[in-house]
Parts: structure tokens; sequence; C-alpha cells
């Protein structure tokens, strides 16, 4: 007896209306700032998830036109639709301006705030986060080194990053932690309790950062600078991005 093998194809006729379908519902997610119901937006959750949408959304349209024979009008439509969620990043800046962490240092202290974004576009986007009540990126301390050197890394890239308070190296990229650092540095996690009342008690957040700012944040990691001037910590927003920053006393 013979067996013929069979598979299951998607229909031609379909796959444009379900790249239509896809390009559109990422216009409304991505241009939703007019739009209620921000918070349920997944597209800000995570850079990851952003970029994610974006290929899936490509790939839909290249496929319609490869294997969907779209008619005129659907082309143009697909066209003018990737060509608005291709601008969204130039117009992303305007749309949700300037990120400022919400942690502030007390009189007598200052706060150096080591996961600063470096461009308008990485700004604007922790905006947004917040806005739309997304964490982001979550920065892990793993402690200090000997020289006050900072050591943390991000679940955004590999690697790990090196931060020198005091010096002028700034912020760099490396791919390994010395190990007197992994041996020796002491980092606090920090964990939120119930409380007797609605509330949870959250952390004491560390000496210098204002526990009294517009809106608090909560201090899940900590880590004391060897020579006891430093220290860092790994905050988050109640419903909003994470941060790195450095708290030390004015000399």
């Amino acid at each position: 007896m013979n067996s013929r093998k069979t598979s299951i194809q998607f229909p031609a006729k379909l796959i444009t209306p379900v790249a239509a379908g896809g390009v559109t519902l990422l216009l409304l997610l991505l241009y939703d700032k007019w739009l209620p119901m921000k918070v349920l937006n997944p597209v800000y959750w995570h850079p990851y998830v952003f970029v994610g949408s974006y290929i899936v959304c490509l790939v839909l349209v290249a496929v319609a036109f490869i294997r969907g024979r779209p008619s005129t009008l659907a082309r143009t439509c697909l066209l003018i639709g990737t060509m608005l969620a291709l601008a969204f990043p130039l117009l992303l800046p305007f749309l949700y301006g300037e990120y400022q962490p919400y942690a502030k240092p007390v009189p007598g202290y200052e706060m150096q705030w080591v996961t600063q974004p470096g461009n308008r576009f990485m700004s604007a986007f922790k905006s947004a986060q917040r806005e739309h009540e997304g964490h982001g990126c979550t920065y892990t301390l793993y402690g200090w080194s000997a020289g006050n050197v900072l050591y943390y890394g991000s679940d955004c890239q590999s690697g790990f990053w090196r931060y020198d308070p005091t010096g002028n190296d700034g912020l760099q990229l490396v791919w390994s932690i010395p190990d007197i650092v992994k041996d020796h540095s002491s980092v606090d996690k920090e964990k939120t309790t119930a409380g007797g009342g609605i509330w949870p008690t959250w952390p004491t957040p560390p000496q210098g950062l204002d526990p009294f700012a517009l809106f608090p944040v909560i201090v899940y990691e900590r880590a004391l600078s060897p020579d006891g001037r430093h220290v860092a910590a790994a905050i988050t927003e109640f419903y909003g991005p994470r941060d790195v920053v450095i708290l030390r006393a004015k000399e």
C-alpha cells in the first residue's frame, strides 16, 4: 500500500490579511500615546520585545509580498504602514521626552547616575516604559574591586559593566569579572516583607538617598565600596524602569 505524505499549507489568500493585521497592530501599539489602556501594551516592556515586534512585522510583510500576491491597494497600504513603523524611532523622543530617575540625593550627598541613557532614543524609550509600567532591563550588582571600581551586569546585553566613580574611564563593557570581586565583594540583596497593613514594608534606602522624593524608589541591591565612601544601589520604581546609582557624601 502506498502512503502519501500530506502537508498543511497556510492559504496564500490569507497571507496578506495576516500581514496587514500585524502591521496595524504594531502601529496601534507604537502610537498609543493618545489611546486608553496603555498599561497593557507589551511593546515597551523590554528592549528585546520592542525589537522582536519589528522583526515579526517585517517578516510578515516580506512573506506577503513574496507569496501573498497582494493587490495594488493592499501593497500600498502595507508599504505606508511599514514606513510609519520604521519612522517611529525618530519620533519617539518627541512623543515621550527625556527620562529622569525619581531617585534624588539628600542635601550633603551627591548621586551618580550610572545607567543614564546614552542617547535621546534610549532616554525616550525609558520614559515610554515608565508610562506603560514596564521595568525594562534588570541590573545585577557584582560588587567592587579593591580599587573602588564597581562591576554590574544587565540582562539587556552580554558581558559586564565596569564603572569607576572617581576616574575618567567612564562606563566600560568587559567580558569577565576579577576573581577578587567575585570572591570577596559583598552585595546586599533586599527583599520586601509583608507589613501589618495593606502596604508591604520596603527596605530602608541607603544613606544619602532621599526617601521623601516626589516618587519613592525601591532599592533591591546595594554594595558598599572598600573605602566606605561610595554605595552602589540597584533601584526600581514601583511601576517603572530600573537603574543603578552611586551615592557618596560631599567633601
